[in-house]
């Protein structure tokens, strides 16, 4: 059963929720546009980061409160880093995390072993609305829950993250229904039966030290498990093709002479297994290429839409087709002067968002190209959004010059859209002066606390699950990587 539905434009919600004097609960919420698309066949969904201060956990309590009487969903990320948090504030933190179960949608924990031990009690009620549930550990050990890992019935529970041995020996009724599992800090002298845990596994996301070559870790028994997608990190085209001609049935993989290469392994696996669903998701780094998210999908051969970069290589959006079919690109980058200094054609793309990962040491330098003109074009680009990849100590202020000169570089055929993530205290981007009467973009919006948006429309194809939205299902994907 869900809550009630309401599908407000932006602007219209910021009213009435002021008129009701809740407008803090739309900075608080961390969310976009997008979220409510995606959200409005599972009710209003407020979705709020706490790092365990005692105002912070008081407008959570009211937040609580106001979507168990309104019958809301929310989620819930928790950090909590350290061990100078107030006892007291925690305790109520944990017994509202247990008030909330009846409507939680999203639980993100990261926090060190004594949490979780007082963290444990607290979910052993049924939690009837849980479709992702994230523990992390804040400190270098792993968690091993003195219990099962979550006690509560959980009939909606689809995405689970969470270190391998945390999951231990004893199943969990709550995790039958898991689909998708994401996994890290892998410890050697233990191997664990996925299938013992999950029994609906379809979806695999691994973390584990770029220093092992063995793909997935010996520690991982995929004994009894169909995979239709696989997400890995640090690891080489040789170590994933071994897998899929091992595990993934009927996906072949490319010949040995053709592993130093790009374009050839894409092409043998799309190629390799005609009418399957199998995707294989690759963050790699170890063999030189930028880190990176591209899916494959044999079944008809289609490239991921997104594409996430955080270096500074360009090889892959030389590729062939790439610059026909790319519709969104994602940036991480202290500057990006480089991104297009080269022939770049993304006759597709639509958005492009840039994460700016500021140090207090370096000036932000959004875009200097290196020649006056640039060799890129995107025609049909419709929006551009700068975020903060990092919550920046002081409020540095943009060059109003580079970010025009950016705008322009891109060659669209139409005034794109700007949107400014606020960062993680909520202070908008600041420029030296008006950016709008430069008359590069048709607009500029903010987007309130953009550091805490979970959704957005860079990461609504992660699991592939708009084809679920369009079934009139919903499910959230937000596993953390």
């Amino acid at each position: 059963m869900t809550g009630p539905v309401f599908v407000l434009p932006d602007d219209i919600l910021h009213c009435v929720l002021d008129c009701f004097d809740l407008a803090q609960l739309w900075s608080a919420a961390r969310v976009s546009r997008q979220f409510y698309r995606a959200s409005r066949r599972a009710g209003m969904y407020v979705h709020r980061t706490i790092r365990g201060s005692a105002p912070e956990i008081d407008t959570w309590t009211e937040v609580v409160a106001h979507a168990i009487d309104r019958d809301l969903r929310i989620a819930l990320s928790v950090r909590l880093l350290g061990g100078s948090e107030d006892r007291d504030a925690l305790h109520r933190l944990f017994s509202e995390i247990r008030k909330a179960l009846p409507v939680l949608l999203f639980l993100s924990i990261q926090a060190s072993e004594s949490h979780y031990v007082e963290l444990w009690n607290q979910l052993q009620d049924p939690a009837p609305c849980l479709r992702s549930l994230t523990f992390r550990s804040a400190g270098s050990g792993t968690i091993k829950p003195p219990i099962g890992l979550f006690a509560g019935n959980a009939p909606v529970l689809r995405n689970l993250g969470c270190g391998l041995d945390s999951l231990g020996g004893q199943k969990s009724p709550a995790l039958s229904n898991v689909t998708r599992f994401c996994t890290w800090d892998c410890e050697r002298s233990q191997k664990v039966s996925l299938a013992h845990h999950f029994h609906s596994l379809q979806h695999l996301m691994v973390r584990f030290d770029c220093d092992d070559h063995i793909f997935p870790p010996s520690q991982v028994d995929l004994t009894g498990v169909t995979l239709r997608s696989l997400v890995s990190k640090n690891v080489g085209w040789a170590d994933i093709c071994f897998f899929a001609a091992h595990r993934l049935p009927g996906l072949t993989p490319p010949e040995h002479g053709k592993l130093g290469s790009f374009d050839e392994p894409l092409g043998s696996c799309c190629e390799a297994h005609e009418g399957g669903n199998i995707s294989v998701n690759i963050v790699n780094r170890c063999v030189g290429f930028p880190e990176g998210r591209i899916r494959i999908i044999p079944s008809h051969g289609a490239w991921r839409r997104s594409y996430h970069m955080s270096t500074g290589e360009l090889d892959i959006l030389r590729k062939p087709g790439m610059g026909l079919r790319l519709e969104y690109l994602r940036l991480r980058c202290h500057d990006i002067p480089w991104i297009f200094d080269c022939i770049v054609e993304l006759f597709g793309l639509r958005r492009i968002r840039v994460d700016i990962h500021w140090e207090w040491q370096n000036r932000v330098s959004l875009a200097i190209p290196i020649h006056e003109h640039w060799n890129t074009q995107c025609p049909e680009l419709e929006s551009v959004s700068l975020h903060w990849d990092q919550p920046p100590t002081s409020e540095p202020v943009l060059d109003t010059t580079t970010v025009v000169r950016f705008a322009r570089g891109l060659r669209t055929r139409r005034r794109p859209t700007l949107r400014l993530g606020d960062d993680d205290q909520g202070r908008p981007f600041k420029f030296d002066r008006d950016l709008l009467g430069c008359g590069v973009f048709s607009a500029i919006h903010r987007i309130p606390c953009g550091m805490g948006v979970i959704l957005d429309q860079f990461d609504g194809d992660h699991w592939n699950d708009e084809l679920a939205m369009a079934a009139n299902k919903y499910l959230l994907h937000s596993l953390p990587w």
